[in-house]
């Protein structure tokens, strides 16, 4: 039995994997991937501005649970639906416990709502040449 890990990877951000691998080669892996990763997409460029500004890592990421399993010559790939399902439950208390806070009042988050925070990045070095006299 394997249990939940976090594998740091250069190629996958945040890949976590947990499971079973058997001494006969019959895996059986729950692996959650960030869903841009899934889809093999790459963030795009919104603006020429994004060389320069850089927006602060955001809550929320969406993640899909793959699941493998069978033998290591014959893996089945798919959609760890157990796994999503565990996540829908887990929201849909997180949801109720917000309710409640907001029905007696009170702020469900415990401060307010944050916008995004952003790091302006610029090169120390004029941009210009110095006219000469």
């Amino acid at each position: 039995t394997i249990p939940e890990m976090t594998i740091e990877s250069s190629a996958l951000e945040d890949l976590r994997l947990e499971g079973k691998h058997t001494f006969e080669n019959v895996l059986d892996y729950s692996i959650r991937l960030k869903l841009s990763d899934a889809l093999g997409g790459k963030k795009k460029k919104n603006s020429d501005f994004d060389d320069f500004i850089i927006e602060e890592d955001r809550k929320g990421t969406p993640y899909i649970w793959v699941k493998m399993s069978g033998p290591i010559d014959d893996l089945t790939v798919g959609i760890d639906s157990k796994k999503i399902g565990e996540g829908i439950k887990q929201e849909f208390i997180d949801e109720g416990s917000e309710l409640k806070k907001l029905i007696k009042g009170e702020d469900p988050e415990g401060e307010k709502k944050k916008k995004p925070s952003y790091t302006f990045e610029w090169s120390e070095e004029p941009d210009t040449i110095p006219e000469s006299h």
